[in-house]
């Protein structure tokens, strides 16, 4: 078991030797001879963590261990503009919508929501409710609710 320190204890006891204060009047020889061993501890970067210690057999030390951070996932984006919105949708079926806004109140409705907002967000209920809308009433293909919704759709 490896125990680091931030600096030599006041006591030491392992059962063959007792050392009480003045550790830090020792020399590296020691030290070393007593198991206490400097830790090299290598520059890091924003990218990078300390890990566990090791070993190191060329050196002679123990080096600390550089561990990369994880890259994190991309953010899912649900807020889209309507733009992007839109085009999740096929012509045909903007076609559909749009020639349905004239004589459909809901599709009117729907529209004018649409119209109004200055971005879509995918998550939201209304959208949600506004898509399967216009999936159960025929303007969108079956199955094509949980496409458009879809977060990382394209």
């Amino acid at each position: 078991m490896i125990t680091l320190y931030d600096k030599l204890p006041e006591t030491f006891n392992n059962g063959q030797i007792s050392i009480i204060g003045e550790m830090d009047k020792l020399s590296n020889e020691e030290l070393e001879a007593l198991g206490f061993y400097d830790v090299i501890q290598p520059e890091l970067n924003d990218a990078q963590f300390y890990g566990g210690v090791r070993w190191d057999e060329q050196e002679q030390k123990f080096i600390r261990e550089i561990i990369p951070r994880p890259t994190p996932a991309p953010p899912t984006v649900a807020i889209l503009t309507k733009f992007q919105f839109i085009s999740r949708l096929t012509m045909t079926e903007r076609l559909a919508i749009y020639t349905a806004e004239a004589t459909d109140p809901m599709i009117r409705m729907w529209l004018d929501t649409f119209r109004i907002c200055d971005d879509i967000d995918l998550t939201n209920p209304d959208t949600e409710t506004g898509v399967q809308m216009l999936e159960a009433a025929g303007f969108i293909a079956p199955g094509r609710a949980n496409e458009i919704l879809n977060i990382n759709a394209k």
